[in-house]
């Protein structure tokens, strides 16, 4: 009974990010469909930078065709707000320490905004 509360809250919590993702999501892939990055490479992208700016900055240096590492050292300063995010989250009692690192990775400005208005 508890577990399904729980689901229910969080789906409850999620829908607002759902919501703000999903215009997002369709204008990155369609951006990068006409820079001519595949699928793969699309999802690659968006399965390990979660920031939606960065991606989009990403995109723009990656056709403009600048390198790797310039492009990953960017994507990295302006994620850096991230840390910040992350470390007034570890401070709420409602997390359990183990999963910090795990919470952390997944932090975005919307999850942040959703899980620092829970009480804890």
């Amino acid at each position: 009974m508890f577990i399904k509360s729980e689901i229910k809250d969080g789906l409850y919590a999620g829908f607002p990010v759902l919501i703000g993702y999903f215009p997002i999501a369709v204008t990155f892939g369609l951006l990068a469909k006409s820079v001519n990055i595949s699928l793969i490479e699309s999802f690659c992208f968006s399965a390990f930078v979660f920031a939606g700016a960065s991606q989009f900055v990403g995109l723009n240096m990656f056709h403009a065709g600048i390198g790797a590492g310039e492009i990953t050292l960017t994507v990295f300063l302006l994620n850096f707000r991230h840390f910040l995010m992350s470390a007034a989250l570890a401070s709420k009692s409602y997390f359990n320490r183990l999963l910090i690192p795990v919470i952390s990775f997944g932090v975005t400005d919307e999850t942040f905004a959703v899980a620092s208005m829970k009480k804890g």
